[in-house]
């Protein structure tokens, strides 16, 4: 949060852009929609794409502004067109929460498809989750399995989503132990003991 202000200060347009998440989020300091939104206008309009996503960000879920999904997509896809892989995320999640209709399933999984192929953490986990499902495409373990892989190695914390895997391999009778199933109780064992040290940390530090 420091560093985003310091940022701020010199006029850097990624890192106003990234003060703003802070405000839109409470990362690092307390949540002001109204600080995040000036932030965002601010980024975008000195050139920054993730500036650029934020304000539709704001438009999606009302944050400082009054909610208005159109100019939320208008942003988004400006910004995914420019080369913000995140935004093709935002994009995809947008379609699917306004429709169930197999057409824009089939949209989302394209969105989902671009931005995972742009590297984008999320977007390589929502593709996952879309094999896993078979959303927009025919359902494929084996890919949703490797889209989570890539997820997780991009820094998506896997405990959740390889928590669906586990399911799937059960419910398809998978023999047991397998090498999927050994790496994904790993990655959930390791994530699992972070997050219960970090509840006896917090805890000690209350006493």
């Amino acid at each position: 949060f420091e560093y985003y202000q310091k940022s701020k200060k010199v006029g850097l347009p990624d890192g106003i852009a990234k003060l703003a998440w802070c405000y839109a989020l409470g990362i690092g300091t307390e949540e002001d929609e109204k600080e995040a939104w000036k932030l965002f206008n601010r980024a975008m309009k000195k050139g920054s794409l993730e500036g650029v996503r934020g304000v539709g960000y704001c438009y999606e879920k009302g944050v400082g502004v009054e909610a208005n999904m159109r100019k939320a997509i208008a942003q988004y896809k400006k910004a995914a067109g420019n080369g913000n892989a995140a935004a093709y995320s935002d994009l995809a999640k947008c379609v699917v929460s306004s429709s169930g209709k197999s057409t824009y399933n089939q949209q989302a999984f394209g969105l989902f498809r671009q931005s995972a192929n742009m590297g984008d953490p999320v977007g390589n986990q929502k593709l996952g989750w879309c094999y896993m499902k078979g959303i927009g495409v025919d359902k494929d373990t084996t890919k949703g399995i490797k889209y989570y892989h890539r997820a997780a190695m991009l820094g998506i914390k896997p405990v959740f989503m390889f928590r669906r895997v586990l399911n799937d391999r059960i419910n398809q009778g998978t023999q047991w132990p397998c090498p999927v199933s050994q790496y994904v109780m790993r990655r959930v064992s390791v994530w699992t003991k972070i997050r219960k040290r970090l509840s006896n940390t917090s805890k000690r530090q209350l006493k």
